[in-house]
């Protein structure tokens, strides 16, 4: 049994206007995880341009004891 978009969409509607606590809930969730994925995103890419970026200090590497 396939549904299509529009009522998949007509469905979500009619459940989210008969129980604004679920909007509340799916809203918070979708929230939740989009703040995780910018932040894991940020995270990457803070990584891979320390990753790119050529060493530039004046100072000689340190050497382990």
């Amino acid at each position: 049994m396939q549904a299509t978009v529009g009522e998949l969409v007509s469905n979500l509607v009619t459940h989210f206007t008969n129980d604004p606590l679920a909007l509340l809930m799916a809203l918070a969730g979708a929230a939740f995880v989009g703040g995780a994925s910018l932040f894991f995103g940020y995270l990457t890419l803070g990584a891979v341009a320390e990753f790119i970026t050529p060493d530039v200090s004046n100072e000689p590497p340190s050497r382990a004891n």
